[in-house]
């Protein structure tokens, strides 16, 4: 069955977070899974929260 993973984050460690790149890149090759959207730019269309980041696995 298909599923998807929606990850809003903030950015506050790079140096960690290249580490979570390359960990997770074998969890998503074990399962099929693959990155549909990443970036940095989004806008926010109700309410409000204070992240910078959208992931959609």
């Amino acid at each position: 069955m298909p599923a998807f993973l929606i990850v809003h984050s903030k950015l506050t460690d790079s140096d960690a977070f290249e580490h979570y790149i390359k960990a997770a890149g074998p969890s998503l090759e074990r399962y099929q899974g693959t990155y549909l959207l990443g970036g940095s730019l989004s806008e926010v269309l109700e309410g409000s929260h204070d992240k910078d980041r959208t992931v959609i696995f």
